[in-house]
């Protein structure tokens, strides 16, 4: 693009008139140029039109000229703009060549630090990172050529972000996780239901009869509540050494407990997510009762399905003015744990589904 200051174009504006043009007109293809109409603010009172040479314009009798001075206001002006395209492209060639050896040096520093980054970790047994950080320094990785990787919650990453990350020269590639828990997450709905983008590599071996171990102990919950995931882990067991100490609350008889209650679930303000208030009010009773018989506020966590009903405890919680207490959605929760937990699943069965 051309850029002129108001006198230069005025100037060449009055050329034109003097030749009887107006300001934006078209020019004949034949007379080698065209012209540009340039809006103009409110505060001024004129139209400028800018000559830009045609590609189809042969400069080579204007060049020729001794004394460029008896050359005409309009020839003169078009060879200006000649000469100021040709500055350009010179310009721009060699800004081209500038930014591609600036691109070559950095590489160059790139390599440079990755090889002194490399030459201190290759003394580590372990390098840990995410898979974010991973791709970030995938020329690291690759510089240090670590024969075993490990992942590490190997369901919930996606299999390109995955493969991505990969060095290339890896021998043996071990991942850990549970594919019947949390599946990676994908923004784009669509790429999940027609494309299955995110089934993890993780599933689609284990789903492809590739062989694998499975753990059969846990060591975390109490016997009773084993029960509930049997359909997903038929051969689980428990570690009774283990879990011989998590004793239930001695202000309630049992371990677990299923309340039910008919109150109707509503949908949160400027939102899809679901909620049900009375059912807030239940799990603030019972969580008075425990508070009453003296057990610690940072034992306790709330659990909800959803987001809005996880806004209406927090905001229950405020009111209560209790400290201490942790409240998330069953999904987030994942991998943490506490002594009691108070589980709200907010919807209710509907009369045409019983």
């Amino acid at each position: 693009p051309l850029f002129r200051s108001e006198i230069e174009n005025e100037r060449f504006l009055s050329h034109d008139y003097e030749r009887g043009l107006k300001a934006g007109q078209w020019r004949d293809s034949d007379q080698g140029f065209v012209f540009l109409e340039t809006p103009r603010a409110d505060s001024f009172s004129f139209s400028t039109a800018v000559p830009i040479p045609s590609r189809e314009c042969d400069f080579s009798n204007v060049c020729c000229e001794d004394n460029l001075w008896e050359l005409s206001p309009h020839n003169r002006s078009q060879l200006i703009l000649h000469w100021i395209s040709k500055m350009q492209e010179e310009a721009s060639a060699a800004f081209l060549e500038i930014t591609r050896k600036q691109d070559e040096l950095l590489e160059e520093i790139r390599e440079l630090e990755a090889s002194a980054d490399a030459a201190v970790i290759q003394n580590a047994k372990i390098v840990g990172m995410t898979t974010t950080g991973a791709a970030i320094h995938a020329l690291l990785i690759n510089k240090i050529a670590p024969p075993i990787i490990l992942v590490e919650e190997a369901a919930e990453i996606l299999e390109s972000q995955l493969l991505a990350v990969l060095p290339e020269n890896a021998k043996h590639l071990i991942m850990i996780g549970d594919h019947q828990q949390l599946r990676p997450q994908v923004q784009s709905y669509d790429l999940i239901r027609h494309n299955n983008f995110d089934i993890s590599m993780f599933e689609r071996l284990i789903k492809g009869a590739l062989p694998f171990a499975q753990l059969e102990y846990q060591c975390r919950m109490r016997e009773e509540f084993v029960g509930l995931i049997k359909s997903l882990y038929p051969k689980l067991k428990t570690h009774r050494e283990l879990v011989a100490g998590n004793c239930g609350p001695d202000c309630i008889q049992k371990s677990m407990y299923f309340l039910d209650h008919k109150s109707k679930e509503g949908v949160t303000e400027h939102s899809r997510s679901h909620r049900n208030v009375e059912e807030v009010n239940l799990i603030a009773n019972v969580l008075k009762w425990l508070l009453r018989h003296g057990h610690n506020p940072e034992k306790i966590t709330i659990l909800t399905t959803y987001r809005g009903q996880l806004h209406e405890v927090r905001k229950k919680v405020r009111e209560l003015k209790i400290e201490g207490i942790k409240t998330s959605t069953v999904d987030r929760y994942q991998g943490d744990e506490n002594d009691i937990l108070l589980i709200s699943l907010v919807r209710q069965e509907r009369s045409e589904e019983r």
